[in-house]
């Protein structure tokens, strides 16, 4: 019994808003905001190409989380500008670290 109640306690704390059910709880992960807000930029764009008449107030109730879980990522982030240069750099080394695994994986490098 006492374990049942932990769990209805959890599920109070990811209600949201007018009751409904949080779609991740409030405290996720850098990774799991990003990927949330990856998602939704994705059904943001289906949802402006759609011709369903209940796509503007999904799309409108979608861009108002959106706006909120970016601020939520800038604020536990404290998101800082990165020059071009630094960016690109990263980007570089990323790209041809990938690389060269794959090579060594299929035995080619």
């Amino acid at each position: 019994m006492r374990r049942d109640r932990r769990a209805l306690d959890q599920d109070d704390k990811d209600c949201g808003p007018r009751g409904r059910r949080r779609l991740l709880p409030r405290r996720s992960g850098p990774i799991v905001r990003r990927f949330r807000l990856r998602a939704a930029g994705l059904l943001l764009r289906l949802l402006d190409a759609s011709d369903d008449t209940a796509a503007p107030a999904l799309r409108d109730e979608l861009e108002g989380l959106l706006t909120v879980w970016c601020a939520d990522l800038a604020t536990s982030l404290r998101v800082r500008p990165v020059p071009v240069r630094a960016q690109v750099a990263h980007q570089t080394r990323t790209t041809l670290a990938a690389a060269e695994s794959a090579l060594r994986a299929t035995g080619l490098g």
